[in-house]
């Protein structure tokens, strides 16, 4: 232990001593003040002196986050993570699973994952956690979370840690995005798995008139024809991030909040989960974008 808990140390983590209960070891500390400096009166704080840790053998240890500028990005399913990174981020988390310069605590169950990063100096948000059917999918935890970096995990084998502690990469632009702006970027994730509060309506058509004549051509049809959502929303300042995801022009966040869909009746509309003046509880087809971005909403 003395070894590992040294490298711990001088890479200046902020460190607690979590002590098992009824002899099994646990991940929660629930000694009083274990979220505040050690000190004579709160021996159960967290500390970044070695002589503290003296009579922790058999205890787990873990890493306080606020002191430490750090963030732990906690996968708790990893199939349903990648699909929702790929899909509203347009990340490949591969790239950070597998990259030789990562710092990773490694839990003993399958399927999770623990990639540890440091924050921008005064950065502190807290717990973000993303939950499908009860149940949590990943979580973002940084500020006043810990997580064990050191012991056994409570139903059985080791936590293991990998990669150098004193050189934690910083945390990619798209997790602080997801900290700084995570109401707007729930229903993004929550669409990359399918869920909607309620499935997208398509716009009621006007009547056209003329419809009846002989030859007449629907220009909406042809519009569409002509153009795709894509090329309208691109021609509005809408940015591309991924395949069928678009952030709005003027968009605090990095959140692909308009996601092009492929409708019933064949007719590609986007919908979008955004601030913007295509959040109206309907998809759009082309014509439609066109008329709401391009005339004020005018038929």
């Amino acid at each position: 232990m003395k070894k590992e808990l040294a490298a711990l140390i001088a890479a200046g983590l902020a460190l607690l001593p979590i002590p098992p209960i009824n002899g099994k070891p646990t991940k929660a500390p629930i000694s009083k003040g274990w979220n505040q400096a050690r000190s004579a009166s709160n021996p159960a704080g967290y500390s970044n002196n070695a002589a503290d840790f003296d009579n922790c053998e058999g205890f787990n240890i873990g890493l306080y986050h606020a002191a430490s500028g750090t963030l732990a990005f906690d996968i708790d399913d990893m199939e349903l993570t990648v699909k929702v990174f790929d899909d509203a981020t347009n990340t490949q988390l591969t790239d950070w699973l597998e990259n030789d310069l990562r710092v990773e605590i490694k839990s003993p169950k399958a399927n999770r994952g623990k990639l540890l990063f440091n924050l921008p100096l005064g950065f502190d948000v807290g717990l973000k956690q993303f939950k499908h059917e009860k149940k949590v999918i990943f979580e973002l935890r940084c500020g006043n979370c810990q997580d064990v970096i050191y012991g056994q995990h409570p139903e059985g084998g080791d936590y293991q840690l990998i990669g150098n502690p004193a050189e934690i990469p910083e945390a990619p632009p798209v997790l602080l995005d997801l900290l700084q702006h995570w109401e707007v970027w729930k229903p993004c994730l929550e669409s990359a798995l399918g869920i909607e509060p309620e499935p997208p309506r398509i716009t009621p058509q006007h009547p056209q008139q003329g419809a009846n004549l002989k030859g007449y051509r629907c220009p909406i049809q042809e519009f569409n024809q002509s153009f795709g959502v894509a090329d309208v929303l691109i021609r509005n300042g809408y940015i591309q991030a991924g395949k069928n995801r678009f952030i709005r022009p003027g968009s605090d966040s990095k959140a692909p909040g308009a996601v092009i869909l492929k409708c019933k009746d064949g007719i590609e509309r986007v919908y979008s989960h955004g601030g913007d003046v295509l959040n109206d509880g309907f998809s759009h087809d082309a014509f439609d974008c066109f008329r709401l971005l391009e005339h004020g909403g005018a038929w």
